[in-house]
């Protein structure tokens, strides 16, 4: 979704790096790299990288972050295979603790794998790219059917389209930690269906199967964070941390149980998945994995869900009543294209499967150029548009429909 260029902070003169967004009208982009800004720029920790400052200039947004000439956790196992186990053991203790620092935070990664994880001159890992990480309580700006997460490190939820909360990104660290001390992933196939398929449906490989050298207690940490279920899972990454650095200090018992009952955070829930979620790199499989689900939902019962884009609200509220699911606006989005007024997107998408009560989440145009910055009383100068940024309503909460439950 940008480009990342090395570059040079002229009043320090140290390197930097700048994600630049290329000048864009779509609304749904821009309000994703602004989350992931927002993200970002809250998290302070030794193993997170760093980001300095965000914005946009004459419409090109930007994020200057700390540079790393890396290489990358993923290069550093293309060239060396499995690393030893300590070595491994340690940059997944650090890498939790990078995680426990974002969730308490509140912000979920929801991409964690080798690819974005940088190497210091030290040695130490740095966690990158909140490009799709989740701030609990934001609004869901994906796009009905994208998809988000890379197929081999997605959690069996994630490519299910279900509820994420902190406990996905302990699995996908599960995956990092397992190729790290094997020199593969857990699981491979032909396409990123089929390795998404085996999240859901198949265990993993015992590592010391593979590695015999792995040592028991590394071995289930990993298959602790493994788990299909998140409840099976540790249920922090304080805990996965602790498990960790047991294993590293050769503790032979380490704990696995889950012994923290506080549930997780969660983000801001869908009642049911739009979609199921795989992501994978090329747009054929896209649409690939599109074509499936539809499929396989169109078979799977439950109520069809209505397309409502370019309705007005009550046109939508009344062909969602008809059907038995409920309505709600998550608010206004600025857009060129649709008329003011209507509906631009939804969740779940079109035709999706759903039970009854199901809540259909929707955007609303306001219209061309309905957001821009403040130059009333500031000098002259050429207008330049604001990113399109989703504004949420306050409405008062709707009465109960009768017969029908509410949460």
């Amino acid at each position: 979704m940008a480009d990342v260029y090395a570059a040079m902070d002229e009043a320090t003169g140290s390197e930097a790096a700048v994600k630049i967004l290329p000048p864009t009208d779509d609304g749904a982009s821009i309000a994703r790299f602004q989350r992931e800004a927002e993200a970002a720029i809250r998290l302070s920790h030794p193993h997170i990288v760093r980001t300095y400052d965000w914005g946009a200039v004459d419409g090109t947004s930007y994020i200057a972050m700390e540079y790393l000439p890396g290489p990358t956790l993923k290069q550093l196992i293309d060239e060396r295979g499995a690393l030893p186990e300590n070595r491994a053991l340690e940059i997944a203790a650090q890498l939790a603790d990078a995680l426990d620092f974002a969730h308490h935070q509140l912000v979920i990664h929801r991409d964690v794998k080798p690819q974005n994880v940088l190497l210091d001159a030290a040695g130490d890992t740095k966690l990158a790219d909140f490009g799709i990480a989740r701030v609990v309580g934001s609004i869901q700006l994906t796009q009905t059917r994208s998809v988000l997460g890379t197929a081999q490190y997605i959690s069996p939820e994630q490519a299910r389209g279900g509820d994420l909360d902190e406990r996905t990104d302990i699995y996908s660290l599960g995956v990092v930690l397992f190729e790290m001390l094997t020199g593969q992933v857990p699981f491979g196939g032909d396409s990123p269906l089929a390795v998404a398929l085996k999240h859901t449906e198949e265990s993993p490989p015992r590592p010391r199967d593979i590695r015999p050298e792995v040592s028991p207690a590394a071995q289930r940490v990993v298959l602790k964070a493994l788990e299909k279920s998140p409840a099976r899972r540790y249920q922090t990454a304080t805990e996965m941390r602790d498990a960790l650095n047991g294993a590293l200090a050769g503790v032979d018992d380490v704990p696995t149980a889950v012994t923290t009952s506080a549930r997780p955070v969660t983000v801001w829930r869908r009642r049911r998945p739009a979609a199921p979620i795989w992501l994978v790199p090329a747009i054929v499989a896209v649409a690939l994995i599109a074509l499936v689900v539809g499929l396989s939902r169109a078979f799977s019962g439950g109520i069809a869900v209505p397309d409502v884009r370019g309705m007005t609200e009550d046109e939508a509220q009344a062909a969602l009543d008809a059907v038995g699911l409920d309505f709600d606006v998550a608010g206004d989005l600025a857009s060129a294209d649709v008329p003011r007024g209507r509906i631009i997107s939804q969740q779940p998408a079109p035709g999706e499967r759903v039970a009854a009560d199901e809540i259909v989440q929707v955007a609303v145009s306001a219209g061309a150029g309905a957001t821009g910055p403040a130059v009333v009383g500031s000098a002259p100068a050429p207008a330049v548009a604001a990113p399109a940024v989703l504004q949420p309503r306050q409405q008062p909460p709707k009465p109960p429909k009768r017969g029908r439950g509410r949460d």
